[in-house]
């Protein structure tokens, strides 16, 4: 299955002198890295995010319905069926061109400021990745559409940065691998994953 839709695959490192919240650096880049390869359509499915087997056919559909900056794998909780959120989304090339200037060091370095200078009055959509997204597609009067039933669901580790003797915020790969060994053994496999991540 990976040979078939994900044959290649790169990993982005933050330098040690970049801090950006959440998978913000890593997310934004490798989306950059989709467009730049010139495709029409740049997929994000992140490593805790299921997809069904009409995923990819799915958005392909939704795209071709009608002018849609971006379509989603899922709705976001209770949120409106035009609410965009990245986990299973797909993208027109075009349309993330417009996203394209904003991943920058000078957004790195100060997320709120640079999206509260660059996207005022906008203090309801975020200023992480997908803020940063929902603020560019709002300046455009871009379109969102989630796809409904859901083709994607971002799991999630159900303790995931939320419970203070499992959060992992130093230590080198081979360290937070070991850890997540250990720690795995005590955790109910019933209570291992979330229904769906985000709690909107």
């Amino acid at each position: 299955m990976r040979d078939t839709y994900l044959p290649t695959a790169e990993i982005f490192q933050a330098h040690t002198h970049v801090i950006a919240p959440s998978g913000t650096w890593n997310i934004l880049y490798a989306l950059k890295s989709g467009w730049e390869t010139g495709a029409e359509f740049i997929y994000m499915v992140e490593e805790d995010v299921v997809v069904r087997p009409e995923f990819f056919q799915k958005h392909r559909e939704l795209q071709a319905s009608g002018d849609y900056f971006v379509t989603c794998g899922r709705r976001c909780g209770h949120m409106p069926l035009d609410f965009y959120s990245n986990p299973g989304s797909c993208y027109r090339r075009e349309k993330f061109a417009h996203v394209i200037p904003h991943i920058n060091m000078q957004y790195f370095a100060n997320l709120a400021g640079y999206t509260n200078e660059h996207f005022p009055h906008m203090d309801d959509v975020g200023i992480l990745d997908d803020g940063l997204i929902r603020r560019v597609m709002r300046s455009i009067n871009g379109k969102a559409i989630c796809a409904d039933p859901p083709i994607a669901i971002h799991q999630g580790f159900h303790y995931y940065n939320r419970l203070e003797p499992w959060l992992n915020r130093e230590g080198t790969i081979q360290e937070r691998i070991q850890k997540l060994r250990e720690m795995l053994p005590t955790v109910d496999p019933k209570g291992r994953y979330s229904r769906d991540f985000e709690p909107f």
